[in-house]
C-alpha cells in the first residue's frame, strides 16, 4: 500500500477563498490507464477547488477541481480546469504577440502566452468556454440535462458526487495518469 502526503492551496468552489488543506494521507492502489467503472467521492475533501501548483514559469496559479474516484481496484484524484488561457495554437502565424512569450513546463506541454512584464498567463474567454463545456459533459454523463447551458458548475459538482460513472484515464508524457473523458456508467463495458 502506497502512502503520499501532500499539501494543496485550496478554494471554495462558492466563494473562491483560498485556504490551505492540511497534510492528507492516501492509501491504496492508484488507478491505471484505461477505463474504469467508478464513483466520485462524496465526503468533504472528495471533492474541492485546488489551486494548480505554483510554476517557474509564469505567476498566479490557475483553478481546478479535484476529484476522488474509485472502485474496488483503486482510486485516482482527476482534475478539471476552470480558468483557460491563450496558447500557441491560439495565434495563426505561431508567433507570441509583442510584449510575450510562450512558455511551457516542457517540451511536450502546452506553450501558453505569457506577458513578460507581469510574467502572468492571457487569460481567454474561448479557452474558459471550452472548459465550461467539459462540465456540461459531466452533467450529461450523470443523466442531468444542462442542454441550456443554466445548470452552474457548482450545481453539476454537487450532483455528481456520489455518483457512478465511467471514466477514461489516460497517461501523460511525464507517466502521470490524468482524465480523458467522462463516459455514462452504462457505457463502461463491464
Amino acid at each position: 500500500m502506497s502512502k503520499e502526503k501532500y499539501i494543496a492551496k485550496t478554494f471554495s468552489l462558492d466563494t473562491l477563498t483560498e485556504t490551505v488543506t492540511p497534510e492528507l494521507k492516501l492509501g491504496g492502489t492508484k488507478l491505471t490507464e484505461g477505463t474504469h467503472l467508478v464513483t466520485i467521492g462524496d465526503k468533504a475533501d472528495d471533492v474541492v477547488g485546488v489551486l494548480s501548483h505554483d510554476s517557474v514559469m509564469w505567476a498566479g496559479n490557475s483553478r481546478q477541481v479535484k476529484f476522488r474516484v474509485f472502485n474496488e481496484q483503486g482510486y485516482a484524484y482527476v482534475y478539471m480546469n476552470l480558468d483557460g488561457f491563450k496558447s500557441e495554437k491560439d495565434y495563426a502565424n505561431g508567433k507570441a504577440p509583442v510584449g510575450f512569450e510562450f512558455r511551457s513546463f516542457d517540451a511536450n506541454s502546452t506553450k501558453y502566452c505569457v506577458n513578460k512584464k507581469t510574467n502572468e498567463r492571457v487569460p481567454s474567454v474561448e479557452n474558459t468556454e471550452v472548459l465550461n463545456a467539459k462540465f456540461g459533459h459531466l452533467a450529461a454523463c450523470i443523466g442531468l440535462d444542462d442542454s441550456d447551458g443554466d445548470l452552474s458548475q457548482a450545481e453539476i459538482i454537487n450532483a455528481a458526487k456520489g455518483v457512478q460513472i465511467g471514466i477514461i484515464l489516460r497517461k501523460k508524457e511525464n507517466g502521470d495518469i490524468e482524465l480523458g473523458q467522462w463516459v455514462p456508467a452504462e457505457n463502461v463495458p463491464a
